[in-house]
């Protein structure tokens, strides 16, 4: 196997740590920032540092990922591309679904971020 496809592994895998996802967001090939932005395990902070990435489906799998913090969501309901675009609302909306149905302080204050976008 070669160094491509263990780092492929990597930042596929829900066990790998949070140092490690850090550092693979930062990779020069898209295809390992890709994997880390679709991977379930991968924190908040890891996924925003990839916002801004250059490459769509880094950005849609950030856009789709339930980890992304609501602030950055909203920041990709003005990305450049409309399937980026369109992941961040459906994200957004199954969110406010959630919220509404479990309604908490917390969760008013989230809805209030949302809504004050719009």
């Amino acid at each position: 196997m070669d160094n491509y496809s263990k780092l492929i592994k990597i930042s596929e895998s829900e066990k790998t740590s949070k140092e490690q996802l850090y550092e693979l967001s930062k990779h020069e090939h898209y295809g390992i920032r890709y994997r880390v932005a679709k991977n379930i395990s991968t924190p908040e902070n890891v996924l925003s540092n990839l916002v801004n990435d250059e490459t769509i489906s880094v950005r849609y799998e950030v856009a789709k990922n339930r980890n992304t913090n609501l602030k950055d969501l909203v920041k990709l309901l003005k990305d450049k591309s409309s399937i980026v675009v369109n992941e961040a609302k459906n994200n957004l909306e199954e969110r406010v679904k959630k919220e509404i149905t479990t309604p908490d302080t917390i969760g008013i204050k989230k809805i209030k971020l949302i809504t004050d976008y719009f």
